[in-house]
């Protein structure tokens, strides 16, 4: 039996939970502002660590998933 060893940098075995506000803003591909803004209207959950406010990539993904264009008609426009 072989000891575990760490996973290198980049692996798929180092996934983050936790992303600063860049880094989220920057995977939703909005500003901080509008970040900041979801967060205010409870559409994304945040952690508190110390002063820091991380969000998680699981809250990502959930407000991802809400918001799919799944929400379109066949033409990929809102429906109305």
């Amino acid at each position: 039996m072989t000891a575990p060893t760490t996973p290198a940098p980049g692996d798929n075995e180092t996934a983050r939970y936790l992303l600063s506000q860049d880094e989220a803003a920057h995977m939703l591909s909005i500003s901080r502002t509008t970040l900041w803004r979801l967060v205010k209207l409870g559409e994304l959950e945040t952690v508190a660590i110390g002063s820091r406010r991380l969000i998680t990539v699981s809250t990502i993904e959930d407000f991802i998933a809400r918001n799919l264009s799944s929400k379109t008609d066949e033409r990929g426009y809102p429906p109305g």
